[in-house]
Formats: C-alpha cells, sequence, structure tokens
C-alpha cells in the first residue's frame, strides 16, 4: 500500500489541476480520484469498500486485498484551517475506526490494521506553494499520514 500511495502523490500532482478543472464537485473529486487510482491496485485480488461501517461511523476506505485490510480516511484541509489541527483530528477519527474494525474482524494475533490519514490541502493560498512543500510522508506512531 506505501508503494501505491506513493505513486498516487506523483499522480496527483501531475494531473491533480486538470482534474479540478474539469470536475463538476470539487469536494468530491479528490476522494474519488484516490479511488479509482487505488482500484488498479486491487483489480482481480481484492475490493474497495467505501463508507465502511466501523462500529457507529464510517471509514471512508477499508481496502481488502489478498485477505488482508488496509483503512484509508481522506480529510480535506480548507482555507482557514490548519493542517496540524486536520491532522490531530484525522488520527483520532482513524484510531478509532482501527480499533472497531479490528474488534469486528476478531483480531487477536495483536497485528494492527496498517492506517494511512490522506490529507489533501484545497486551501486556495497553498495551491501557490511549489510542489516540495505540498506532498508530505511522516508516520504519526502507528499511522502514515499523507499530504497532497
Amino acid at each position: 500500500m506505501d508503494s501505491l500511495l506513493k505513486e498516487f502523490q506523483g499522480f496527483w500532482q501531475e494531473n491533480s489541476e486538470i482534474w479540478e478543472e474539469n470536475a463538476d464537485y470539487t469536494e468530491a473529486f479528490p476522494h474519488l480520484l484516490l479511488m479509482a487510482f487505488l482500484q488498479r491496485g486491487t483489480n482481480g485480488s481484492g475490493r474497495i469498500e467505501r463508507e465502511y461501517a466501523a462500529g457507529r461511523k464510517w471509514m471512508d476506505l477499508a481496502i481488502e486485498y489478498d485477505g488482508k485490510w488496509d483503512i484509508i480516511e481522506i480529510k480535506l484541509l480548507r482555507n482557514r484551517q490548519t493542517f496540524e489541527k486536520v491532522k490531530v483530528e484525522g488520527l483520532k477519527q482513524i484510531v478509532g475506526y482501527r480499533d472497531s474494525f479490528s474488534s469486528s474482524l476478531r483480531m487477536k494475533d495483536g497485528n494492527k490494521i496498517p492506517c494511512y490519514l490522506v490529507i489533501f490541502d484545497r486551501r486556495s493560498e497553498d495551491k501557490k506553494l511549489p510542489w516540495e512543500q505540498r506532498i508530505t510522508w511522516n508516520v504519526e506512531g502507528e499511522i502514515t499520514v499523507i499530504g497532497c
């Protein structure tokens, strides 16, 4: 999943502006583009579940491939928000999803489901920043935080 998501970051950098210009609903297009991109990696041997139930809440994407699961939570960073605040909220949310989902799968081996928090920076002033500042990859505890 790491390799696939790193590849997506490059795809996002090269193509997001073109897709955004043609998107009818710019709020949904980052979600849809990521899901479509991941579909090619799971096609045939896996599946992507969108808005998957985790307790009483719904995680954005649950990806099953070869019997193993990954969780992806997607956040949009909007004007007047900070990356840090959106990240903290997203980390709390995804840990809750992971814990609920792990217990529903009855995982007793102590292994945790890999989790990814993908934050799309939709702030208008940051679209002027160089891509080197907009594309990030950090591990926060057990969660990989990806900036796009």
